[in-house]
């Protein structure tokens, strides 16, 4: 298991082939093991390298650096040690910023860039995942690493953002424990990163060929919200497939592994062939998105204590302005504190019936 020792955190590899370097980066919640298919049947002439960012896979957990910056470094540390000076990259949800990141700080060293259901450059949307959407993006940043923690969880929710793979327990049941294993806090890091992303005004100096591939089926990342990403690139292009959700190279292995040889082989034909910014081929199935309560098709059996902080830090805030009226002397002190306690009432029992629990 090769690792590369840096100067806070080891990060764990995996290489296999020889010719022309290629670039892996995996998503948030996920590992290295994300590109089992591309490992099992690498393109022609090509050395894959498929890292594990920090906090997630067989990579330390140092507790800190769990963002873009820091994951876009550590990659360039790998590539200096692995001699590498050019390289094409496809990079995967979180990967695909990160590929975006690397490209930024050194595009002598990028030579294309497939980017797999990146998170847009202007931020992830996070206030928009159905029931939680109340929370608001920042109270979701901090509950993820918490509802990632959960077998059963991972068992319902992955299905939902991997459709593709809804018939395949023994891929999900993989997929499960690979996200189990990742560092929460890393997980949270990560999160909180690609809602603030703020990349759009520096992809307009790349000169690199860049093809984003979304899935119509995609819940977490849509292919509209990846529109003003396409937009800023000069030469880049949207491909939706109709029939995918958040992980083309694992929801379909093949038609992937066709792309990708394509790419390898000449990324300015493929762009050609698809269009310039935003034409989409084959065309997309549209998605009227469904009432909040129904976007989860099934109930997960998720204990209510690991729900209950958040209900704690609503009541919490309540307080405080109650409190901050009662300093000011306001006959609205007994209002809040009501408010406050209904507040979390009402929290507690939207979360019961959304995770389908009994008191």
């Amino acid at each position: 298991m090769p690792m590369l020792d840096l100067p806070d955190c080891r990060l764990h590899y995996r290489e296999t082939g020889s010719g022309a370097p290629l670039l892996l980066l995996h998503g948030n919640f996920a590992s290295q093991q994300w590109w089992a298919p591309q490992f099992a049947d690498p393109p022609a002439g090509r050395r894959l390298i498929a890292p594990d960012l920090r906090g997630l896979g067989d990579s330390g957990r140092p507790g800190h650096g769990y963002d873009v910056p820091c994951a876009a470094a550590d990659v360039l540390a790998l590539l200096d040690a692995l001699d590498i000076e050019r390289c094409d990259v496809v990079g995967h949800s979180l990967g695909g910023v990160v590929a975006l990141q690397l490209a930024i700080l050194q595009p002598q060293r990028i030579r294309s860039l497939l980017l797999l259901t990146p998170a847009p450059a202007d931020g992830i949307r996070l206030d928009h995942l159905g029931p939680l959407a109340w929370l608001g993006a920042e109270r979701i940043a901090r509950l993820i690493p918490t509802l990632t923690q959960h077998h059963a969880t991972m068992d319902h929710l992955l299905p939902h953002a991997l459709p593709g793979l809804r018939e395949d327990a023994a891929q999900i049941a993989k997929l499960c424990e690979i996200a189990l294993a990742c560092d929460p806090a890393a997980i949270a890091g990560y999160t909180g990163a690609l809602a603030g992303l703020r990349l759009l005004p520096a992809l307009a100096t790349l000169d690199q060929p860049v093809l984003v591939l979304a899935g119509a089926l995609d819940p977490l990342v849509s292919p509209q919200s990846l529109e003003p990403t396409v937009a800023q690139l000069r030469h880049g292009a949207l491909l939706i497939w109709s029939d995918c959700g958040h992980a083309p190279q694992l929801e379909q292995v093949q038609p992937f592994r066709t792309l990708l040889a394509d790419w390898l082989a000449d990324a300015s034909a493929v762009l050609a062939d698809i269009g310039l910014h935003g034409v989409v081929n084959p065309p997309p199935i549209v998605i009227e998105p469904p009432p909040p309560e129904q976007l989860l098709e099934t109930t997960v059996p998720l204990t209510l204590p690991a729900l209950q902080p958040a209900a704690n830090e609503l009541l919490q805030s309540a307080f405080e302005a109650a409190q901050q009226a009662t300093q000011a002397g306001t006959a609205a002190s007994v209002a809040a504190v009501e408010t406050a306690v209904q507040a979390q009432a009402g929290l507690l029992q939207r979360l019961r019936s959304w995770l389908h629990l009994g008191d």
